[in-house]
């Protein structure tokens, strides 16, 4: 790629982002609905951004191949956070962790929702990972695949358009804005540094 084709195609990035989260601010979260329509938008934003930051870590050549959707979204974040001050990250959404926490803990009696479902051994383990306390990258692994989980779950058919869902998309979409951010400066600094290499090679 040249130069000139990457600051254009950044250009265009950031207008895309702009625009999505001006999306994001008009809603009011009044409704069921608006707590839907939050979690479709954040999530598109931040489906851009995990999908640019691969494609930047390709250009520079820091890893051979693009991941797959799933990967980038999970695996590929984890890593990329853990070398960007995952405590902050995760001091951020420390609440709304505990907010999540309350309607999918296997021992609350109140549990409302599950990842996968009760019985698939991928919920026990998700959910043990989620909740413990060290900040490394297992627990940023959890945290990005529960959001996945979310978003497949409602993409695919598996959630129910009901009221309660609000106790598990309200702490989402909180997540969701702090996970932008974080992703968003990522992504800023991959671009510096492909752009710096290909300026070394006019020069």
């Amino acid at each position: 790629m040249k130069k000139e084709e990457l600051e254009v195609s950044h250009s265009n990035f950031q207008n895309f982002i702009r625009n999505w989260k001006k999306k994001a601010e008009s809603y009011e979260v009044f409704c069921l609905s608006d707590y839907y329509d939050l979690f479709f938008t954040r999530y598109v934003i931040y489906n851009a951004l995990y999908y640019h930051i691969d494609y930047l870590s390709h250009l520079d050549k820091t890893k051979q191949k693009k991941f797959g959707d799933r990967k980038s979204a999970i695996n590929m974040m984890a890593t990329e956070i853990m070398q960007h001050n995952p405590h902050e990250f995760v001091e951020k959404i420390k609440s709304d962790l505990e907010e999540i926490w309350k309607y999918c803990s296997p021992q609350s009696i109140s549990r409302k929702f599950f990842f996968y479902d009760a019985f698939d051994k991928r919920e026990k383990r998700l959910t043990k990972e989620l909740n413990q306390t060290k900040v490394d990258e297992t627990k940023l692994l959890a945290i990005l695949e529960a959001i996945y989980r979310i978003r497949c779950n409602m993409f695919h058919g598996s959630k129910n358009y009901d009221d309660f869902q609000k106790y598990l998309l309200e702490p989402t979409n909180n997540i969701l804005l702090h996970l932008n951010s974080v992703a968003e400066n990522i992504y800023e600094k991959k671009y510096g540094v492909v752009l710096e290499k290909l300026e070394k090679v006019i020069q």
